[in-house]
């Protein structure tokens, strides 16, 4: 069994154990928001393998990723849990949802509106543009406002944000406590996270990704497979392509073009 498997399975524990509504609830969030924190990143996990945990040890229960939807701690009768099973574990997928968990909903702008305060946003703020829930989570503090634009099956999650003009679009991801802001593009398979800001003309595209405290601004490009983390930073017309990384406290500016395998790294300027 895997460690990521282990995890999955304590979680799930929590949430079957639970002796009250209340108890149920909060410790189904937190396993929501952690496996949604492992798909943000990029991580596989087994979701069936959970039930094959509980059916092994001869346990017969309806279950939706090892969650039992017969659970009560008063009566036979199943409660709904809070929150939407995902999709991954269709063959068992009991689709009870729960309307109290939304934090927003999509008006006939195509634009977000928050159900009720969290953060800074308090309830009836209208936010910006996406194109459906799959692109911004319900959970946590992430918000999408001003013109922002989020679309496809990208996704905003965490406590990020995305304002201003920019767009997140394609497959990328943006979580953590990450900015995106400005007029920046974040597009493709491009990850942006952590407390990494991508803002004024910028675009992260590819595979990239911009995570630590990395910032990335002006009408710099960062795309391919490269990376850039710890406290860098790339402005001006700098490019970072290819496999190369950019880390530490180094600075990439002006029309500098690093690709390929090159490292930056350190202090470096």
């Amino acid at each position: 069994m895997t460690p990521l498997l282990e995890k999955h399975i304590r979680l799930v524990e929590k949430v079957n154990k639970a002796t009250t509504e209340a108890e149920r609830g909060k410790r189904y969030l937190e396993l929501r928001i952690w496996r949604e924190g492992v798909e943000d990143a990029g991580r596989k996990l087994d979701l069936m393998a959970c039930d094959r945990h509980y059916i092994d040890q001869g346990i017969d229960r309806p279950m939706c990723c090892g969650v039992w939807l017969d659970w009560s701690p008063l009566t036979d009768m199943p409660l709904p849990l809070p929150g939407d099973p995902c999709s991954t574990c269709s063959p068992l997928l009991v689709r009870l949802y729960n309307e109290d968990m939304k934090k927003y909903e999509i008006n006939k702008d195509g634009r977000c509106v928050a159900l009720k305060s969290f953060s800074d946003v308090k309830a009836g703020a209208i936010g910006g543009f996406i194109e459906s829930e799959k692109n911004l989570s319900h959970e946590g503090d992430c918000w999408v406002s001003g013109n922002a634009w989020v679309s496809g099956d990208a996704r905003v999650s965490g406590k990020a944000m995305v304002f201003g003009d920019a767009q997140v679009t394609g497959k990328a991801r943006v979580y953590g406590k990450a900015r995106v802001y400005g007029k920046a593009e974040v597009s493709g398979d491009a990850r942006v996270s952590g407390n990494a800001w991508v803002y004024g003309k910028a675009e992260v595209s590819g595979n990239a990704d911009v995570s630590g405290d990395a910032m990335v601004y002006g009408n710099a490009e960062v795309s391919g497979k490269a990376r850039v983390y710890g406290k860098a930073g790339v402005y001006g017309k700098a490019e970072v392509s290819g496999k190369a990384e950019v880390s530490g406290n180094a600075w990439v500016y002006g029309k500098a073009d690093v690709y390929g395998d090159a490292e930056v790294s350190g202090k470096a300027e």
